[in-house]
């Protein structure tokens, strides 16, 4: 096994990529292999084929943002350059993210910041990238002399002028492939770059490969990724018999798909797209370069500070909070999952012991609920999302905070943002006032008991009701007190068992004189009507000008009714003793948890 390793490792060193074309960087020829050339234009070889996705899913690290926003500035790839392109691109990457000498200083493409705020959907620093009229149609011979005239101003082209010192076997006049570069030469240029150029040590930034791991070039390419760490991947089109070279960067590990910057300029949208998607699925081998010491800050984000003088944003300060949002939906009956920017997983700071302080505010910017998390994206618990919700007013604040075990630095650093409170359901069955199809009058005996059907969900609800009406346009209420009546009820029947249900309740006004009783009964299995609350005594009736109370109750063994009832004295010619009822909200799903309702601003909460 051990010699069959060793042929297939010679046999892959051998594989020379290209990725050259007559007029554009679209034709893939490998000059080992018998082809026709074929004159594309890159419109129609390229951005067709490409699957590109806006979602990036290693978050946690700077890796997928940098190279997804790597839309400009790097070389072109002509000449079969794509290995120098993609090496070019690592380097450029932990120029800006660990250490600012992988590049000279006079290559640098600097991003300007409006403020001294850093935002990670921003356009990558990289560094400044050739004109395409500059190289278009230009034979080998012109192509190189280009490049000994502008190595100074474009990385690429050092590369390309360090590539030629080095491998002086190499035929130059080639004009199909005169850039490419088997797999021993690309790691023969990153070692002579590092360790030659740079002056770097190996205890200093190692070079690890899918050889050198002892893994596929699958498993080893995806395990970098989820480190935070980009891998130059080299691989083959089956159909076309060529091969490319690009960085690996993101990974979807639901669908198992790994997401790759090709390195072909001119289509920004084609920086984060599936690998499948490119054609060169043939996987050949791939590399990563990995820092070991100390991050040291970069200056390839720059910013005019208030006192109107260039100062610089190291991207390492992503790890403070900013923008949080919402990811989950965002319902009454369903915890909410708040998510933020803020890489605290990176290795800038792996040893300070960093975590976020996760704090819930009321107006007045009282914590009504703390907790800590060591990523940035979290789902409320019960109690935090209850917290919230019972806020004065109708929003709340999350407010991020960033802490150490280590380091009171960091104390000082937080972010916060206000939320509206939602006023719907999801999972529930919500029926408001006006869906009943009530009239808006109260009914006495005399003039029968009026009831109705209403099918909301997959529930089906039949209804009776005395001196019971939509009035005003507002809520559903009882009116028992006045002469001949005396008794007022809303009655519901279900076609299937109810575990749990919220209402909202008050009085009309001060001055209702409900002397008799006011409660909820509730219908059981058996068919029999129980009181359930007593709502003069078990919970408190503001009025209507004060807001009404909301209240939701859980019963595990199902109802199959709920009636509100109210009695008083019969007497006065205005209608008196008048309960309001505002949304009534049902679940048919059992299980605690699944239909604890939450309530809202003004809510008290009974189980």
């Amino acid at each position: 096994m051990k010699n069959f390793l060793k042929i297939m490792i010679c046999l892959l060193s051998l594989s020379n990529i290209n990725c050259n074309s007559t007029t554009n960087e679209d034709i893939k020829i490998d000059k080992n292999i018998s082809y026709e050339i074929i004159d594309e234009n890159i419109s129609t070889a390229h951005s067709p084929n490409l699957v590109h996705d806006d979602t990036l899913y290693e978050t946690d690290y700077y890796a997928p943002h940098y190279f997804s926003n790597l839309k400009n500035n790097y070389g072109y790839n002509v000449k079969g350059s794509c290995t120098y392109i993609a090496f070019d691109m690592l380097l450029s990457f932990y120029d800006t993210y660990w250490d600012d000498s992988f590049i000279p200083e006079n290559y640098d493409f600097n991003v300007m910041l409006d403020e001294n705020q850093f935002d990670l959907s921003l356009e990558a620093p990289g560094v400044y990238g050739e004109a395409r009229s500059l190289v278009t149609g230009k034979t080998t011979n012109e192509y190189y002399i280009l490049i000994e005239q502008y190595s100074n101003f474009y990385h690429h082209f050092k590369l390309l002028e360090i590539g030629k010192q080095i491998f002086q076997h190499y035929n130059f006049e080639d004009e199909n492939n005169p850039a490419g570069l088997t797999y021993s030469e690309l790691k023969e240029l990153a070692e002579y770059y590092l360790y030659e150029v740079l002056d770097k040590t190996e205890s200093q930034v190692e070079i690890l490969t899918n050889y050198s791991e002892n893994m596929s070039v699958k498993d080893f390419t995806i395990s970098m990724i989820q480190q935070g760490i980009p891998v130059e991947l080299r691989a083959g089109n089956p159909t076309r018999n060529t091969g490319h070279a690009m960085v690996a960067y993101d990974y979807d590990e639901k669908t198992d798909t790994i997401y790759v910057h090709p390195g072909w300029r001119n289509y920004s949208d084609d920086t984060h797209v599936t690998l499948q998607s490119t054609g060169y699925t043939n996987l050949w081998d791939a590399m990563a370069i990995v820092p070991r010491t100390s991050h040291s800050h970069s200056n390839n984000y720059k910013y005019i500070n208030e006192y109107e003088v260039t100062d610089t944003h190291c991207v390492c300060l992503s790890v403070l909070p900013t923008e949080i949002e919402i990811v989950s939906e965002y319902a009454l009956d369903v915890l909410p999952t708040f998510k933020w920017n803020s890489l605290i997983n990176e290795k800038w700071f792996t040893s300070s012991g960093l975590y976020h302080r996760f704090d819930i505010l009321n107006s007045s910017n009282y914590s009504m609920y703390t907790t800590t998390c060591d990523s940035n994206i979290i789902t409320l618990t019960t109690t935090a999302w209850d917290a919230a919700l019972n806020a004065t007013g109708n929003v709340y604040k999350i407010c991020i905070g960033i802490e150490s075990t280590d380091d009171t630095y960091w104390d000082d650093y937080y972010y916060s943002q206000t939320f509206s409170e939602p006023t719907e359901f999801i999972n529930k069955i919500q029926i408001k006032p006006n869906e009943w199809g009530f009239e808006g009058r109260y009914y006495f005996e005399s003039e029968g008991i009026k009831t109705s059907t209403l099918t909301k969900g997959d529930l089906t609800i039949t209804t009776r009701r005395l001196r019971c009406g939509y009035i005003e346009d507002s809520y559903i209420n009882l009116s028992p007190r006045r002469e001949g009546a005396g008794e007022a009820y809303f009655e519901m029947v279900f076609d299937k068992p109810v575990y749990s249900f919220m209402y909202s309740i008050c009085l009309w006004s001060g001055s209702e004189y409900l002397d008799g009783i006011a409660e909820i009964d509730v219908l059981t299995s058996e068919g029999e009507w129980v009181p359930y609350v007593n709502l003069l005594e078990d919970i408190e009736l503001t009025i209507r000008t004060i807001g009404l109370e909301r209240y939701c109750h859980y019963i595990s063994s199902g109802i199959y009714g709920i009636k509100f009832e109210a009695t008083s004295t019969a007497t006065g010619d205005r209608n008196k003793g008048r309960l309001c009822i505002d949304d009534l909200v049902l679940s048919v799903n059992p299980g605690l948890i699944n239909n604890y309702y939450l309530s809202t601003n003004y809510a008290k909460t009974n189980s």
